[in-house]
């Protein structure tokens, strides 16, 4: 006769909530993996109107403060990092090895530029985006017109889209390893004062 089936991992220690793990495959990896693609979706979407406000509040300090500017300028990119600490910190304690954690970094950042970079050409396509908006009027014009609205669109947010995911794929994997191998190492060590 089996044992109990294991509930989910976030109830109470004693405590049967009813929840079966196993029937909903919550643990399964591509549930998380899915899980990390919305993720990475969703914070692209953000960050697109977070690098938006950001622009705004740099232009107005760019004259005064040159060094808050700049000071925006990194926030811009440390912000990247919040959405892999999060995935790191979920997948390295649910996979034994840490090359997965890299895998789900990866998949973050590569789903997070497919948001901000397809969120970015939409816009852009509609006339939405500031200092684009001529491209509006093409899009109700005769066939051809809109023709030179993609292959705009494509020349200018395909040409980004390409350029950053060359480096967000690797360095994601490449981060998200580092990420984990700092939280075991952090871990051993804990465990190693506790034996003492």
């Amino acid at each position: 006769m089996a044992g109990p089936r294991p509930t989910a991992g976030w109830a109470f220690p004693g405590v049967d909530t009813g929840f079966d793990a196993c029937r909903y495959r919550i643990y399964h990896p591509r549930v998380n993996y899915l899980l990390y693609f919305l993720i990475g979706l969703g914070f692209g979407f953000g960050d697109w109107y977070f690098v938006q406000a950001l622009q705004e509040r740099r232009q107005l300090l760019a004259e005064g403060l040159p060094l808050a500017a700049q000071f925006l300028t990194a926030v811009n990119f440390l912000v990247w990092l919040l959405p892999l600490a999060l995935v790191v910190m979920h997948s390295a304690r649910r996979y034994k090895q840490c090359w997965q954690s890299g895998l789900a970094a990866a998949l973050v950042w590569g789903s997070a530029m497919l948001a901000y970079y397809g969120w970015g050409a939409y816009l852009m396509a509609g006339g939405n985006l500031p200092g684009w908006s001529h491209l509006n009027r093409h899009l109700e014009g005769p066939h051809e017109y809109q023709g030179l609205v993609w292959s705009t669109v494509r020349s200018v947010m395909g040409a980004e889209f390409k350029d950053w995911i060359v480096f967000a794929i690797p360095a994601g994997f490449l981060i998200g390893l580092l990420l984990c191998a700092l939280i075991r190492f952090e871990e051993n060590r804990r465990g190693g004062n506790r034996a003492r």
